[in-house]
């Protein structure tokens, strides 16, 4: 999915890097990419960055991972505004 997304969907400094660090890291287990994302994204200028509260809340509801999708949906078609959408 990073692979579909334009970087420069992302408005805000500290979700564009924590994105492009993801992005790079390319096909790694989830367990991994918490390991190595906050000191990447640390040497990328953010040296307060904390994982934990980045990702907060730990709980989230049903509607909130189905808003969640539909933003996805939407980032998806900002980064490719020429193609039918996906969102519809």
């Amino acid at each position: 999915m990073c692979r579909l997304l334009d970087p420069g969907v992302f408005q805000d400094p500290l979700r564009r890097v924590v994105f492009e660090e993801i992005r790079e890291l390319g096909s790694v287990d989830s367990r991994r990419v918490r390991e190595l994302l906050p000191a990447r994204v640390t040497n990328r200028g953010f040296p307060d960055f904390d994982l934990k509260s980045f990702l907060s809340p730990q709980e989230v509801s049903e509607k909130e991972i189905d808003q969640l999708f539909e933003s996805a949906l939407q980032l998806l078609d900002l980064s490719h505004p020429n193609e039918d959408s996906l969102h519809e």
